[in-house]
C-alpha cells in the first residue's frame, strides 16, 4: 500500500478518529444473566408476597392488605360504578336533581347494600377537547373515591357544566365536596 494515496495524519489527528483496543479476549463467563420478560427460570422465587408499590392516596382509610404498613388505595371498583345504559336511565327517570356552578348531579335512591355508584356524563359540548374531559372524569372519580364512604346507598350521575372548562383542579375539588354534602343531606 503506498502512502502516496493517502497523506499520513499527525498523531493528534489519529487519536480523533481511531480507538485503541486490545486485541487480547477477556475469559468468556459462563452462565452469564441476561433479563427476560417471563424470569430467570433456574432463580429461586420468593415466598413473601410483593412490597406494595405505585403512588399512596393522600386520604386512604384502610392499611394495607399485604405486609406493608401504608395505607392502601381506594378504588372504584365495577360495583362502584354505573355501567349500563339502562342503570343511567333509571337514575334520570327517578332521580333528584342537585348542582352548583361546575356540576350537575341526579340522585336517586339504590336497591344495592354496597353502597353509592357513580356514573359520569362529561359531553363534548360542555367540556371541550377529549383532554379537558378526561382530567375533569378524574377529578371527578377522585373525588368521589376519597369521599364515597360519606355518601348513602344512592345512584348519582355526575355531569359538567360550562364552568368547569378551564377551571382549576382545585375549585373542581370544592365545588364536589359541597355536592357531596347536598348529596348526603339528600
Amino acid at each position: 500500500m503506498s502512502h502516496a494515496v493517502n497523506p499520513p495524519r499527525s498523531l493528534a489527528t489519529e487519536s480523533m478518529y481511531e480507538a485503541h483496543l486490545s486485541t487480547q479476549q477477556g475469559t468468556p463467563q459462563a452462565h452469564s444473566w441476561v433479563p427476560r420478560t417471563h424470569g430467570h427460570q433456574e432463580r429461586a422465587q420468593s415466598s413473601r408476597p410483593a412490597a406494595c408499590q405505585g403512588p399512596q392516596e393522600a386520604h386512604s382509610v384502610r392499611p394495607c392488605p399485604l405486609i406493608c404498613d401504608g395505607p392502601a388505595r381506594l378504588t372504584l371498583p365495577s360495583q362502584r360504578r354505573l355501567r349500563r345504559k339502562s342503570d343511567f336511565d333509571a337514575t334520570y327517570a327517578r332521580g333528584k336533581r342537585l348542582g352548583n356552578a361546575f356540576f350537575g348531579v341526579t340522585v336517586a335512591t339504590s336497591d344495592a347494600a354496597n353502597g353509592p355508584r357513580l356514573g359520569l356524563a362529561v359531553a363534548v359540548r360542555t367540556a371541550g377537547s377529549s383532554v379537558e374531559r378526561n382530567r375533569i372524569r378524574r377529578v371527578i372519580r377522585e373525588s368521589f373515591r376519597v369521599h364515597q364512604r360519606e355518601l348513602p346507598p344512592v345512584d348519582l350521575v355526575v355531569s359538567a357544566r360550562n364552568r368547569a372548562r378551564g377551571a382549576p383542579g382545585s375549585e373542581l375539588r370544592t365545588a364536589l365536596v359541597e355536592l357531596w354534602k347536598k348529596v348526603a343531606a339528600v
